[in-house]
């Protein structure tokens, strides 16, 4: 289950009663440096000496996939992805039209009523979305016609790093079977089909542009946001409403500042069939919030 926090507003009580939700583009986001990190490219002897340090911790490697993977036109090949300008360009041309719907799996943190739901004023709704990573594969279930990646949100001040994502990427997909002999070794093969393989090179860049639209400074990290990130393709409209598919919402939790009237107008959009009502209160021991079924 994740989570929305809304305002009480017409537009909102429009998208509730069409079961919609909004993708927005980085520019309507309130933190500029959201979705904009720098890119940085590490020095040439510090990618030899990082690539070299983490096939030397693989398992299960021949001599001939090292040979291969660390020989110098591999590593050349390798290194012409990360220093890649043209890429450099590309991504920001894609940040700018991809489309963005943050969720949280905290639907209890006082600051996010605080700040995203008109100081406790507003609510907030469970939508039934998977709390999960999916960033090779595509959400094609929570929105009709749109399938999403969904990426949660790395928090932190340093700029996304290429050879990082690369090397996690690179140990990941040689997990896969197809790379290893029926041992499960890696061997010189194992290398080529990775420097070879024109998909791989896709998902490194698929996979980067993921962190790069999930990477925000870590005083935001109390969110704990999870996006739903809608990339360009074949020439689809990413950003703007999408429809949800039918019986995704499963929760909505009123403020303990929202008034009676207007939760009865959620309720009554919304309906109360398999949706549970909560109401958040002021807790009478604590300075937190306490929350109990709404009716």
């Amino acid at each position: 289950m994740l989570y929305k926090f809304y305002s009480f507003t017409g537009y909102t009580l429009d998208a509730l009663a069409n079961s919609s939700v909004y993708f927005s583009r980085r520019h309507q986001f309130n933190d500029p440096m959201d979705c904009n990190p720098p890119i940085v490219v590490p020095e040439r002897d510090h990618f030899d000496k990082t690539l070299r340090s983490c096939v030397s911790r693989m398992g299960d490697v021949e001599t001939s996939f090292i040979d291969r993977i660390l020989s110098k036109d591999a590593s050349d090949h390798l290194f012409s992805w990360l220093n890649n300008r043209v890429f450099e360009s590309e991504l920001q041309q894609i940040a700018d039209v991809v489309g963005v719907f943050c969720l949280t799996n905290q639907p209890y943190h006082p600051l996010m009523w605080g700040h995203y739901s008109s100081g406790h004023q507003g609510f907030c709704v469970g939508f039934d979305i998977p709390d999960t990573e999916l960033v090779f594969a595509v959400d094609t279930a929570s929105f009709e016609g749109h399938p999403v990646n969904v990426k949660r949100v790395d928090y932190g001040n340093r700029p996304v790093d290429s050879l990082e994502i690369l090397l996690i990427l690179m140990a990941l997909v040689l997990q896969d079977p197809v790379f290893r002999n029926t041992d499960g070794s890696l061997n010189s093969k194992s290398a080529d089909m990775i420097l070879n393989n024109e998909g791989f090179k896709s998902q490194f860049y698929n996979y980067y542009a993921m962190h790069h639209f999930s990477h925000k400074h870590s005083a935001w990290s109390y969110e704990n946001e999870l996006r739903a990130l809608a990339l360009p393709r074949n020439g689809s409209e990413t950003s703007g409403v999408r429809k949800l598919k039918h019986g995704r919402i499963k929760e909505v939790i009123f403020g303990s500042r929202m008034p009676q009237s207007q939760r009865i107008t959620v309720e009554r959009l919304l309906g109360s069939n398999r949706i549970e009502y909560k109401q958040s209160i002021f807790s009478d021991t604590a300075l937190e919030l306490d929350f109990l079924p709404a009716w």
